[in-house]
């Protein structure tokens, strides 16, 4: 038998110190490979080469990157009996691999080391850590320390048996579901008057089931008439609360894990497989629709990829028992691509399966599970209408290299002398702030950094990060210290668009006083950036309004996706307000005479602005109509919508003439060349790492405004308030520390620490919690249509329910008809809650955020349950009305 281990190649003749420890650990993973048993016996006990039993996803062995484990190993250093810890082995049907003493053992002190093998891989890290706890419990005499699935054993000097493992019986190993009965058997002998208090303890700590005063962990033959021993049953239990199936071909049987029932009803993802009775079948099914939905039915069906197991082939073949015509296909795929396969064996087994009313096999066995959009199982998949897809193949990198690759990224841009926009995506929580650090600190740079962010508080924290002495904080209004009073008077002066008398209030002020550099810095940012002696940093907003020409003596990098901030910078004017300006005679001819124009308009009518600059507006008058809107940002705007009550208007989108480096996590490139087909758009594509946390998304509900409305207003759940419904959703999840919704339900959700979208850049204080994000942050139609009309896009469709694609995912959505009005609604969704799920850091902490919403996010594992009914209860199609 080959085992799948990382086995050093350095030999050692004593215990290696602290130093080659470090170094072992760091080339380990490096030799992950197939070893023959007898040669992990040999290198180990006879040459003194270190192993890692486990296997783990990347380059850092660490508990939680574990991905599998077949070999497990006990130390025993204050037992010098040998031969008892092997008739106590025994005595639990525990067979020796090898064994071998360790670089500690004497003759006067024996250490030993005892090697395990399973009868197949552990894949789950779970089960690897009940094994472990079990044999922890079985043989107090082992050292304590060694009971752990990212444990490292050095080699020995001195095999003392080794017996090697048979692979088509799987003689000389163990499973697991013999090693519980063992573990219960110990558990009874040791401490008879409190068995059950521990049994039910270990049970609740791995949410197993217990029936009948045993663990509900059981084997089933998975072929008839096989020959089966006492434990192994040769009949299904058809039940509902599976939580994991582990398949042995050895022994042609299956061991089944039982969720115990409490477990199944409040967890927070649920692996159970909801049997039915009676499954009705699923007609005229086409291959390319399961290769769309299957890759491993892809996998099996074209011959591509790796061979499929036998388990793997079972799993399919349970599944297209319920597919009309698919067993005959399963047959002959069988005789084109494994030959060497019993077909009438085969055909016998379907024929049992059905016989004996067998189950579709669930998705959570598949090795694609974590990567496969799918539901319960494939009949499930192909049946449901809330199915997402991903159509582009996915591949991972660590995140030293992702960040190296930013960087290289950074550095060539900045050595482009064009003005062209370079877009560098980088994922939320890959370290841009220390880029920026090792950018001012290498001085590779020609030009001065001057770096714009989008909020106040970003700017703030990154000075922080910075330090102060080195970089030059340009302010922003709220950074100026005016007394209360006067900084209200101010801001509404802002708000009204009189923007003259705000500058003046603040100028009147800071020349009363001895220090006034902040002031003068906010009032005259020209004149401090004329020779900087330093890095810059300012917000986004102030960024867009200094003047083009001097930004070309800086290298501007901009943080987070400044043409987001930009399309999100709507304003509104109430019709009754224009009309009362009218009559004031506030505006000039020609713009009364357009502005007449725009109030004949039929609603959800949109006009561009004809005279934006030609006209400045005498603030005297306005003061006096006692008109409470900006009309200054209204006479600025790029183009205009009608609507019922009010004007919408949206600012116009322009950015500097002068070269641009962008980093943020939700740049997009389709969007960009819309916005600026003028300009030369520089893309850099950066691979993306695989998140360490876990995004569990749940899409049944798109959780929209409407959606919620929708919900409460029925009752159909049950829930009457927006509280109560937060709560039920809230129950699918496990430890959350924060919540994350709509502003006006911010108060709804039962936890104690909250957000709102809209309030999310740069928060970092949630790093490594657990998070649910509840909600679809559609912004309002008129935005979108808004922003499509000032680059000449019209759409007269309403927004329904669409088959649509976006980024790889296919996924049902209420959208638009016209692609590119589409493309601008979802990369407005997506951003947000791209700022929404990275406030955990999910790239670099093993946290999970919980998404209820039906956008598909990266990287996200969709349950597609219903997850505010019970199985049998009437769904309600609310996705489907908003």
């Amino acid at each position: 038998m080959k085992v799948k281990l990382s086995l050093d190649k350095t030999r050692y003749f004593n215990k290696p110190n602290s130093k080659e420890t470090a170094f072992m650990k760091k080339r380990l993973p490096q030799e992950e490979n197939y070893y023959d048993i007898k040669t992990i016996a040999d290198c180990v006990g006879e040459h003194g080469q270190a192993f890692l039993p486990a296997t783990y996803k990347g380059l850092a062995s660490k508990q939680e990157n574990f991905e599998q484990c077949q070999l497990f190993g006990i130390d025993f250093d204050d037992e010098p009996d040998y031969e008892k810890i092997k008739r106590k082995l025994a005595d639990y049907h525990l067979p020796i691999v090898f064994s071998y003493d360790t670089f500690s053992s004497t003759p006067e002190h024996p250490k030993y080391r005892i090697i395990l093998c399973h009868i197949v891989p552990i894949t789950e890290r779970w089960l690897a850590d009940i094994i472990l706890k079990m044999l922890k419990k079985m043989f107090p005499e082992a050292d304590k320390h060694c009971f752990e699935t990212a444990r490292l054993f050095y080699g020995g000097k001195g095999l003392r048996e080794f017996h090697d493992v048979v692979d088509e019986t799987g003689e000389n190993t163990f499973n697991v579901c013999n090693l519980v009965r063992e573990y219960e058997r110990f558990l009874y002998v040791s401490d008879k008057k409190n068995f059950s208090r521990n049994l039910k303890s270990f049970a609740h700590k791995y949410k197993l089931n217990i029936n009948n005063t045993h663990l509900d962990i059981q084997e089933y033959n998975t072929q008839s008439r096989c020959s089966s021993s006492s434990y192994i049953k040769n009949e299904e239990k058809t039940r509902s609360n599976i939580k994991y199936e582990l398949y042995i071909p050895e022994t042609s049987s299956k061991i089944i894990f039982y969720e115990s029932q409490e477990e199944v009803k409040n967890t927070h993802f649920s692996h159970c497989i909801h049997k039915k009775i009676d499954i009705s079948m699923l007609e005229k099914v086409s291959s390319n629709k399961i290769c769309m939905c299957c890759k491993l039915w892809k996998d099996f069906f074209t011959g591509s990829g790796e061979p499929l197991s036998h388990n793997e082939k079972y799993l399919l073949a349970t599944n297209i028992l319920f597919l009309s015509g698919y067993q005959k296909i399963f047959l002959e795929t069988l005789k084109e691509y494994y030959p060497d396969s019993n077909i009438d064996k085969w055909k016998y087994d379907i024929s049992y399966m059905k016989k004996e009313n067998y189950n579709p096999t669930g998705c959570h066995v598949c090795k694609y599970a974590n990567n496969c959009n799918h539901a319960k199982n494939l009949l499930e998949t192909l049946r449901g209408r809330k199915q997402i897809t991903y159509s582009n193949k996915q591949n991972y990198i660590s995140i030293d290299e992702c960040v190296e690759q930013v960087s290289s990224e950074l550095n060539a841009a900045i050595q482009k002398k064009a003005a062209n926009i370079h877009l560098i995506p980088g994922q939320t929580g890959i370290g841009k702030t220390t880029l920026y650090v090792n950018l001012i600190k290498s001085r590779k740079h020609k030009k001065t950094l001057l770096i714009a962010v989008p909020t106040n508080n970003l700017k703030t924290e990154l000075v922080q990060k910075i330090g102060k002495d080195n970089i030059l904080e340009i302010p922003s209004f709220d950074d100026l210290p005016l007394p209360p009073k006067l900084h209200q008077t101010i801001e509404e002066y802002y708000n009204k668009g009189f923007i003259k008398e705000a500058l003046d209030s603040i100028e009147t002020y800071a020349h009363k006083l001895t220090d006034n550099s902040i002031f003068m810095n906010y009032l005259h940012p020209e004149t401090v950036l004329a020779h900087p002696s330093k890095c810059v940093i300012m917000t986004h907003a102030r960024f867009l309004s200094l003047p083009h020409q001097i930004l070309k003596n800086f290298e501007v990098l901009i943080d987070e996706d400044i043409l987001y901030t930009m399309l999100t910078r709507t304003g509104s004017i109430q019709i009754s307000s224009l009309k009362k300006a009218l009559e004031e005679n506030i505006f000039p001819i020609e713009k009364r005479m357009e502005i007449e124009d725009l109030l004949e308009l039929k609603d959800n009518k949109y006009r561009h602005n004809k005279n934006r600059y030609s006209f400045e507006l005498d603030t005297g008058i306005i003061k006096n109509s006692q008109v409470t809107d900006n009309l200054t940002d209204f006479m600025r705007a790029d183009c205009y919508m009608k609507q019922k009550d009010s004007i919408k208007y949206i600012a116009p989108i322009r950015l500097p003439k002068c070269k641009l480096i962008i980093l943020s996590a939700t740049l997009d490139e389709t969007i960009y060349n819309l916005f600026f087909p003028e300009r030369k758009i520089v893309y850099h594509e950066i691979e993306q790492a695989a998140y360490k946390g876990h995004l569990i998304q749940y899409p049944w509900y798109s959780m929209s405004r409407k959606s919620i409305k929708d919900l409460i207003e029925k009752d159909t759940l049950h829930c009457p308030t927006v509280s109560t419904l937060f709560k039920k959703i809230i129950a699918n999840t496990d430890s959350a520390y924060y919540g994350i919704t709509f502003k006006k339900y911010e108060n709804d959700i039962p936890l104690e620490r909250t957000l709102h979208f809209g309030n999310l850049t740069g928060t970092d204080y949630y790093s490594g919690k657990n998070g649910v994000i509840i909600g679809t942050p559609h912004f309002p139609s008129y935005l979108y249509q808004l922003i499509a009309f000032s680059i000449g896009i019209s759409d007269n469709s309403t927004l329904k329910n669409r088959k649509v694609n976006y980024k790889g995912y296919n996924f049902l959505m209420m959208s638009y008809k016209n692609k590119e009005l589409q493309r601008i609604q979802f990369y407005l969704i997506s951003s947000e809650l791209e700022q929404a799920v990275g406030r955990s850091r999910l790239l670099r902490t093993d946290s999970t955020v919980y998404l209820f919403s039906n956008f598909p996010c990266s990287q996200a594992t969709f349950c597609l349950d219903n997850y505010l009914k019970n199985a049998d209860a009437q769904e309600l199609d609310t996705d489907e009305k908003i």
